[in-house]
């Protein structure tokens, strides 16, 4: 659980206690044996652990599972480091970016100057051609500049790697934080999303970014009432078994086309503020399939 950023909306304190060592090893052979073949590898920040290359040798290399590691990217700018997971078998990272600036980042992560060093590390990913998938939380303080952030992305990390598959994005629909307080203040209401959600992801879908703002992490359906044709209908073979545990419906959600396709809103959403925002779909817009160009994908419930 330690970290080198202090995010007022993560969902972990800094000081819950930390298993031994040997635990974790015991777990990964203990996940092998029942026959998992991928592992995601969570913190805090993992990079802060200084076993974390074994551990990803030991998964890839002994029980040859596909390693995904979540970072902020900061340390993966040492070359040498980066080097080291990859040659332990690392396979791909999932990467926070929740800004387009460094003040803005600097801000939400509450850890100045880390802004600078998470693009070094998204580089030198997208240099080493590890495949990258960039995930932002969406909050009140970042909501109005999603476009500078997708432009970023675009400019930054697409463009200048043609030859190179781009690194997927992700918009979250914030989770419940340590501090409840905050989380209250800083979720923002479905209509104040809507818009900035579907300028951002339109800029990545005409890049060719793949990009999840509904469904997965992201928010319910009615985000992008206003622009259908950035979302894609899953196939039956395609679909993914999202966790649904966290979501609920509201009342305004029984009438409306898209539900079967929809996952729901985060709970804690609903607490805050009950059902501001939900706009059901009269009817079932004519969606393209998952694997065309637009990349936006929905989980058939």
């Amino acid at each position: 659980f330690r970290c080198n950023q202090d995010c007022s909306f993560c969902w972990q304190r800094r000081d819950w206690p930390e298993p031994p060592a040997e635990r974790f090893f015991g777990w990964l052979d203990e996940f092998a044996g029942m026959g998992l073949d991928h592992l995601f590898v969570s913190g805090g920040e993992p990079t802060t652990w200084k076993r974390l290359p074994e551990l990803i040798e030991r998964a890839a290399g002994t029980h040859g599972m596909t390693v995904i590691l979540q970072t902020n990217a900061i340390a993966l700018g040492s070359s040498t480091y980066l080097q080291r997971l990859r040659d332990a078998g690392l396979a791909s990272a999932s990467i926070s970016l929740h800004a387009g600036d460094a003040a803005l980042s600097d801000a939400m992560t509450r850890a100045p100057g880390t802004f600078d060093r998470t693009l070094q590390g998204i580089a030198a990913c997208r240099q080493a051609g590890l495949p990258l998938h960039l995930t932002c939380v969406v909050e009140r303080a970042n909501l109005g500049s999603l476009a500078e952030h997708a432009r970023l992305v675009v400019e930054r990390f697409v463009r200048p790697f043609p030859d190179s598959p781009p690194p997927s994005v992700a918009y979250a629909h914030p989770c419940l934080s340590v501090d409840e307080a905050a989380f209250a203040a800083a979720c923002p209401p479905l209509d104040a999303v809507r818009g900035p959600l579907a300028d951002a992801t339109r800029i990545l879908v005409e890049a060719g970014v793949p990009v999840t703002s509904v469904g997965g992490c992201g928010f319910p359906a009615c985000a992008l009432v206003d622009a259908p044709d950035l979302l894609v209908r899953l196939s039956p073979e395609d679909l993914r078994d999202d966790d649904t545990s966290s979501r609920r419906y509201g009342a305004a959600c029984d009438d409306c086309a898209m539900k079967p396709w929809c996952i729901g809103l985060r709970r804690e959403y609903l607490d805050v503020h009950g059902e501001a925002g939900l706009r059901p779909f009269d009817r079932l817009p004519d969606l393209p399939e998952a694997g065309g160009d637009l990349s936006q994908s929905l989980a058939l419930r």
